[in-house]
């Protein structure tokens, strides 16, 4: 019975661990898109990026280059938690089709040498594979 109980505990336990990691995972991308979304200059500077990031100013290409480091970052540390095991796999699918979305643009792979050295190998492997698929 005490088997039976500890058994039942661990796996509670790892479900409200999955439950409280994937609801940061959705508030962090909403903060990011948020805020994203009440900045019209940034907006216009990442849409613009991506389509040519040598059409940028020197500032614009620093707040291009700064807003991405923050989504591979943020976005390292959902595929990190996914090799933790503590996302669903639905959920982890769903992430690993965004992160495919945003290394697509022209003006992001253009600018992926500037974030690989900051990211772990495994990651920029990982996305790096998006081009092939």
């Amino acid at each position: 019975a005490s088997l039976l109980y500890v058994g039942r505990q661990v796996a509670d336990n790892t479900a409200a661990i999955r439950s409280s990691t994937m609801q940061a995972v959705a508030d962090s991308s909403d903060i990011a898109l948020q805020n994203q979304a009440a900045d019209e200059d940034l907006t216009r500077i990442r849409l613009a990026g991506n389509a040519d990031f040598s059409s940028l100013t020197k500032v614009e290409a620093g707040r291009y280059l700064a807003f991405h480091r923050g989504v591979w970052i943020r976005m390292q540390n959902i595929y990190a938690q996914q090799r933790l095991g503590v996302l669903d796999e639905s959920f982890w699918e769903t992430y690993s089709k965004i992160i495919c979305e945003i290394y697509a643009p022209p003006g992001v792979r253009a600018t992926w040498q500037f974030n690989v050295p900051v990211l772990d190998p495994d990651f920029v492997e990982f996305v790096e594979a998006c081009a092939d698929s």
